[in-house]
Order: C-alpha cells, then structure tokens, then sequence
C-alpha cells in the first residue's frame, strides 16, 4: 500500500541502519528506482501464499541493474495457505538464482509456531503473550532431531558448497562445521550475488524480525564493504574520478528524492557517499554549478524529524535549504568536484486532463502540479496555450489517482478530471533529401542561412538521432547548441498529430550562414523551417505509435478460461500461461494500454475479486492503418467528406 519512498533509521546489535521503504506497485517504479540507486543491500519481501507477484520481477530486475545484493523474507506466514517451500523454488525458478534458506518455519498443523535456524541449528519459541517479541533459542542436536531439519541444514551446506572449497573439504570428511564458517561463506556469496539468503517470519506477529535484522548486519554490505564508488569530472565528463566512503574524504552525495514539507519547505534526500556534510556548510550543485547553504540537516522517522549537526560518509538525510536541486543530481565540497551519473526515468504512457472546480482552485493549481512534477520525475504537466487544457502524464492509472487525491487532500485543490487517455507517438519510414533556405534582415540587409538536409527511420526505440555539421567559417559550437536545442524541442510537436516525435535520424550538414553572428530566435525559425519541410514532404511517411504492455494476470484456474477470452477480445497476445502455488495460474500478455483501461473492474468481475495483474511499458509500436485511421478522425486531422 506504499505509494512513496520513506526513508528512517534504527540501531541494532551496534550497527546503524539506514532503511528505505519502497512501493511495490509498478505504477510507482520511479520510487524503487532511484531508491536502488542509493542503497547498499536489499530486503525482498514476498507473500507466504501469494509467492513472487507479477511487480515483484519489475523491482527484482532494477536491483540486478544496479547490482544490489538482497536477503528475502517470506511473510506471512501466519496465514491460511502459507507455503514457505513452494516460494522459495518460485524465487529459484522466476529470477534464475541460487535461493539458500538459512531458516526453517516450524508448523503446528496451519498454526506458524517457530523457527529453526540452520546455521547454529537452534529452535526459536515465540511468546506470542509479548507480540513475538520476546523468545527461547534451544540449540538442537543434530544427530538425535526431526530429519526434516537435519535435511533441510543438509541442503543449505551442500548449495553453500558449491562455492566454496574449504566448506565442501569439511562436509565431505564428515567433520562438525563451525557457525563462524557458515556465515562467513554465506556472507562473501551474498555480496557477490552468486546466491540469495532466504529468511521465514510473519511480520504481523513480530516473529523473525529480530532474525532478519541479525542477517541485514551478518550478510548484507555496509558502505566500506561496497567499495568506492564511481563518477565523472565535471569539468571533462569523460575523465573518471571516484571518491571512497571514509569520513577523511571531500564530501560528496546524490539528491535522490524531492518532497516538500509542510513546515520546512523543500527537503532533498541525500545519500552521503563520502566525508561528511555539516549544517550551515556550503555545497555545490556540480549539474548546475550553484553553491549554496545547508540551512538544516535531518533524520526523518516517519513524521518526527531529528535536527543533526552532521552527517557521514553511508548516511540518508534529508536537507533543508536547498534551491534548484532535482532528483538524481550531485552535490559536493566546492573545491573538489566530482559528477555521478543521473538517473533514468521511464517515458509516461497514460494521461488525464483536469480542469480546477472554482476560481480559487485555479489560482492555486499550477502551484500544486509544478510542486507534484518536482516530487516525481515519472509525472509530467502539458499545458494546451491555445485551449488552456492541463494534461497531466503518468505511469498509469493508479498514479494518476494517487496524482488527483494528493491535489485534494495535501494541497487543497478541488479539480475535474476527464477520462484517462493514450500517449501516442509518431515516427517516419522512408528518406528524405533537400536544402533549406532561411532569409532574415538585419540592419536593412537580407541574409541566408543554408544547409542540405537529410531524414531518414532510425531505431524507433531510441530517442532520435541528430548530427549536425560544424558551420563554414564560423566558431559554430553556440549556434550548433542553440539549432540542436530546437531540434529536440521540435521533436515534441511531432510532424503530423502533434505527439512527440520517435525514431527519426536527422542530419544538417554544410551549413552557411551569410552573417558572423545571427541571433538564437533566427536560428530557431531556420529549424522551424526544416521541420515545416519534412511534415510537408511525401517522401517521409509519417505514422502513429502506440504504447504497448506487458502484463502478468493472476488467476484462480477455475477461471482462466473466461480471463484469456476477455484478454484475446482485448486485442492480447498470449505469450505463456504456468501453474504458479495456491491452485493459481499466471498468463503473460502483450496487450494495447488503450484496452487497458476500466480492466481493474472487468478481472474482479470475472474472477469474484480473486485475481489481480501488473503491468509494465514494453515498446511503442505502429498503429494498424485502419486504428491509425480512426484516431485521426477522431482528433480531427482527417476529415470524412
């Protein structure tokens, strides 16, 4: 039920421990993202009867992007239906990983009663009289014990020995393996990601909480253990610098969420990489080149906020004072710089428009959507100039309710909202050659700028591809900037519908300017000029794109028929249909985001509120002719005579 990232902290058995909540809805992938990004190690935390849920593949993979390494935890396991092996061979099955319990559930019939550990081989019993939070560990003997335990420490050793010899040489000779081995080899294998630690509890009954926190410090790595961490020469970005996580060294951090407070402002949540920021110290923004004040420096927990003089290399805090910071930019000591890479986000695939209820609302609304827009890079505002229309864009339909009740409920602003819609957009097939001429007066002389054109398709997965030519006889790189600017602003009007254009190459070479210095709006009228050219020119065939998804459904099998039917009626192609745990099936599908729409609704009604799904952007892909067809007509580009 997460919607944004919340960061705290907590002190347990002498390590500090900086935790970041995350959403597991994929609508909100924006928040894991650029939370992965900052952090050291993982916790992944899967339903005891669910298993690993459709989002869950999503977050998996942003941590193998920036290769976290992570512990599982399966919860609930408290439930009706709760199947702690069956989740852990899913976990081994869907991610292609070396899933290693280092814990057992015990069971009393369904009743979740206690757990033994694997690796001193000791029986934890929970006082449920204290919420779990009070318990007894009796070491068990391991040849007079349950052979399900004996079997199941049998199993972790011999995946353990896989890795490493020292351990295999012992278990082989049949010789007692110390508890110290176990870890250590358990340890150096998680942080390098060849196997993943698996630990059992039920959060809800505090049962192996405490477990789980023993196992973040014993395997997951701390800062030092993370090494030094990479970056870029602001000054020249294909020059790499690093900084190392120690307290001696220039302080440098990354801005990796944006929210604002109430009583405070701004506030920018920094991981600090190295050495250690001070309240009042002055930090530069290496992507801008400001320098600015730290006015305040705190520890949030939850809604109480802890004032600190400093903060250290490892540490999340949240800044107060700073201006014109963004997600994913670096800030550090003034006089020794560095850049870290900014993060990527994900294109928006769904919009809404919304209009404000009164007047009031109105003066109140462009504050509120640019405040939303700064929180969360996935969210973008359009504004329509000649219809006044406010379009906002998102990662799907849950964001931008998330997106219309936080106008309500945080900023006061009463809004209409219109029916969510496609964001279309548009790419070329075909080539196109030719000149351009643009003639401008200056000081009652007529000039021309010239330049010999070509466009052609390129990949339409990628952005664009633009090159231009160095300009005859003229320091040229301002006015290049300037032409590659308008170009990439041109790319967002499109060439025939309006929508942001895709996959187009597009080359300026020999280029003549009759001038020394003609102004930037002459520059950007010239490559008005071109894109004026290429949406008249027959040779470049302009078509429509539309988003397409990939979605997981859940199901009951009972009703797996009536689902894939109402999903083939959907325009769907089935990719794969498997048995998942709990008598469920998981179908696979790529389908339209258009037909996307109202689906919530329709899978209840066909599977009695029992099945659920998850989806995510996979490409854009071309409009059929006639589809295309249609969606012109309907946004009155071509006419019916």
């Amino acid at each position: 039920i997460t919607i944004t990232a919340a960061a705290t902290k907590c002190r347990w058995a002498n390590y500090d421990i900086n935790i970041i909540d995350t959403p597991g809805h994929v609508d909100f992938t924006i928040e894991v993202e650029r939370s992965l990004r900052v952090l050291d190690g993982a916790i992944c935390v899967f339903d005891g009867v669910a298993g690993v849920e459709p989002q869950t593949e999503t977050v998996w993979k942003q941590a193998d992007k920036y290769q976290v390494p992570r512990l599982c935890f399966i919860n609930k396991l408290d439930r009706v239906g709760a199947c702690f092996e069956s989740v852990v061979n899913q976990i081994q099955n869907t991610f292609d990983v070396v899933a290693v319990p280092v814990q057992l559930p015990i069971f009393e019939g369904d009743e979740f009663v206690g757990i033994v550990d694997l690796i001193d081989f000791g029986l934890l019993n929970y006082d449920d009289s204290s919420l779990g939070m009070e318990f007894t560990k009796v070491l068990l003997d391991i040849k007079n014990t349950s052979e399900e335990y004996t079997l199941a420490r049998e199993s972790m050793i011999e995946k353990l020995c896989d890795f490493s010899d020292e351990l295999a040489e012992i278990y082989l000779d049949g010789g007692d393996i110390p508890k110290s081995l176990l870890s250590s080899v358990i340890r150096k294998l998680c942080l390098s990601r060849k196997i993943v630690p698996v630990f059992a509890g039920s959060a809800f009954k505090n049962k192996g909480v405490q477990q789980l926190l023993d196992g973040v410090c014993e395997y997951l790595p701390s800062p030092l253990d993370r090494g030094k961490i990479n970056g870029f020469d602001p000054k020249d970005t294909k020059k790499l610098k690093s900084r190392n996580p120690k307290k001696d060294e220039p302080f440098s951090g990354l801005i990796f969420k944006i929210a604002n407070d109430p009583y405070v402002g701004s506030l920018s949540f920094c991981r600090v990489y190295s050495g250690e920021i001070k309240q009042g110290m002055q930090v530069l923004n290496t992507n801008n080149s400001e320098k600015q004040r730290v006015q305040k420096i705190m520890q949030l927990h939850a809604d109480r906020k802890v004032e600190l003089s400093n903060a250290s290399a490892g540490d999340i805090v949240a800044l107060a004072g700073l201006k014109n910071v963004i997600t994913g930019q670096t800030i550090c000591d003034p006089r020794n710089t560095i850049l870290f890479d900014m993060m990527e986000y994900p294109e928006p695939v769904i919009s809404m428009a919304v209009e404000p209820r009164t007047s009031n609302d109105e003066k109140k609304l462009n504050a509120a959507l640019k405040n939303l827009a700064f929180e969360d890079p996935s969210l973008t505002i359009n504004r329509n100039d000649e219809t006044g229309q406010i379009l906002i864009k998102g990662m799907g339909e849950l964001h931008l309710e998330v997106v219309v009740d936080r106008l309500l409920r945080e900023h006061k602003v009463g809004v209409n909202i219109g029916q969510p819609q496609v964001s279309y957009r548009e790419c070329v097939s075909g080539f196109f050659e030719g000149k351009v001429e643009y003639s401008y007066t200056n000081s009652d002389e007529v000039f021309i700028i010239s330049a010999n054109i070509t466009a052609k398709e390129c990949d339409s997965k990628a952005i664009n591809d633009v090159k231009v030519e160095k300009i005859k006889n003229m320091n040229s790189e301002k006015i290049i900037s300037v032409i590659k600017d308008q170009i990439y602003n041109s790319f967002q009007g499109g060439l025939r519908a309006g929508f942001p254009l895709l996959g187009l190459g597009l080359e300026i070479k020999e280029i003549e300017i009759q001038e020394d210095c003609p102004s930037e709006a002459t520059v950007r009228k010239f490559v008005g000029k071109i894109f004026k050219l290429l949406m008249e020119d027959s040779q470049l065939e302009k078509h429509l794109m539309e988003p397409v998804m990939d979605v997981v459904v859940s199901v009951p099998s009972e009703f797996s028929g009536d689902v894939i039917a109402d999903l083939n009626g959907r325009n769907g192609i089935v990719k794969a249909i498997s048995a998942i745990s709990g008598n469920k099936e998981e179908i696979k599908v790529v389908m339209p985001l258009k037909k996307m729409f109202g689906y919530t609704t329709a899978l209840r009604s066909k599977t009695k509120g029992r099945g659920q799904f998850s989806m995510k952007f996979q490409e854009f892909r071309r409009l059929g002719s006639k589809e295309e067809l249609e969606l012109l007509k309907r946004l009155g580009i071509v006419f019916e005579l």
